[in-house]
């Protein structure tokens, strides 16, 4: 048995596999998020937006800036 399939049988997670899950499933349904991103060279910046298809909604927006 690999690593992670130890941890799931031992209920142990790791802080990185919690906080992953928590950013990559919708919050009110647990399916994961569709995600898309919208570039802005001039500003250099990236607006990401998470939306839940099985929800409807649109869960998480964040901004960006490329270096």
């Amino acid at each position: 048995m690999d690593a992670l399939n130890d941890n799931e049988a031992n209920n142990q997670f790791t802080f990185s596999e919690i906080c992953s899950d928590d950013y990559l499933k919708c919050a009110l349904c647990g399916q994961g998020l569709r995600f898309t991103h919208q570039f802005d060279y001039m500003n250099l910046s990236v607006k990401e937006e998470g939306y839940c298809e099985c929800c409807k909604i649109k869960l998480k927006s964040r901004d960006y800036i490329i270096q």
